[in-house]
This record gives C-alpha cells, sequence and structure tokens, in this order.
C-alpha cells in the first residue's frame, strides 16, 4: 500500500525530462544568434570570404554568391543584445509557473 502511494506521487509531478528539455529549449532560443553568428563566421573563413558590418562582399561557394546570405547571418549576431536577458526572463517565468503548479497540486498536504 505504501509502495502505491509512492509510485503515484512520483509520476504525478514533476516530470523531470519534460521540464529538462524546456529549458534546453529555452537555452537554445538565448543563445541561437550566438551561434548562428559563429557559423556564418565560421563559413566565411573556410571559403576564404570577407565578413564584416561594412556591406555586402561576394562569397562565391559551390559556383553561387552567397554575399547578402551571408551578411544576414554575420549581422544576426546583434540580436544577443536581447535573447540572452529574454531567456533569463523565459526561464525564471517558467520555473515560477511550475513552482506555482506543483505548491497548487499538492494543496494543503504537508510532508
Amino acid at each position: 500500500m505504501k509502495q502505491e502511494k509512492k509510485s503515484a506521487a512520483r509520476r504525478r509531478f514533476p516530470r523531470w525530462k519534460v521540464h529538462v528539455i524546456i529549458f534546453g529549449l529555452i537555452a537554445l532560443f538565448a543563445m541561437s544568434p550566438i551561434l548562428v553568428a559563429l557559423t556564418a563566421g565560421l563559413i566565411a573563413s573556410v571559403n576564404d570570404c570577407q565578413l564584416d558590418e561594412g556591406g555586402v562582399n561576394p562569397c562565391i561557394i559551390a559556383g553561387r554568391d552567397y554575399g547578402t546570405t551571408r551578411i544576414m547571418t554575420g549581422v544576426s549576431g546583434w540580436y544577443v543584445l536581447w535573447t540572452p536577458p529574454v531567456g533569463v526572463i523565459l526561464a525564471v517565468g517558467y520555473a515560477v509557473a511550475i513552482l506555482a503548479i506543483w505548491l497548487v497540486r499538492r494543496g494543503g498536504r504537508r510532508g
């Protein structure tokens, strides 16, 4: 009987795998501009292209000019000014929400 109560309580809440995935997605969102900008820099350096914010420079990769695309991905690093703060707000808000839900579901029970 006691084992059934522990098992039922364990199944109900929290579902840690779901929460870890959601926090991971929030972190990925917060860091995505850095990842995109670093990838653009890596592609530019491997293909001997110039990457700067001064304008569009030609960048020939496999016979096609990716200069415009490359500059847009390179400049996306500026989004890092707002995505980490938004990510922190989302993570704290989610943590508060799951704690509030847990407390409400727990009700007046103690122990």
